[in-house]
């Protein structure tokens, strides 16, 4: 039995609540569904950007290296040649 608007009892006939039962386990699923959807969405483009950063970082560090290099041939170059 529920109410309906005026207050007054209506009989649901079990096929009937059976029916809104999966309905709300469903919407339910699909809601947890799509939280988790999202979840992976945020993950995927945090690991995009990470990889990015990544990227970055070993582009610094090869580039760091590479003037460590030159500054030590600089160092150990006579003073009297011509430096390419």
């Amino acid at each position: 039995m529920s109410k309906d608007e005026e207050g007054e009892e209506t009989e649901v006939r079990r096929e009937d609540q059976d029916k809104i039962n999966r309905f709300s386990t469903l919407h339910q699923k699909e809601k947890l569904l799509q939280a988790d959807l999202k979840t992976k969405e945020v993950r995927s483009r945090l690991n995009m950007r990470v990889q990015n950063y990544m990227v970055d970082l070993y582009i610094v560090q090869k580039e760091k290296e590479d003037l460590e290099e030159v500054s030590s041939e600089l160092e150990l170059a006579d003073e009297d040649e011509k430096v390419s």
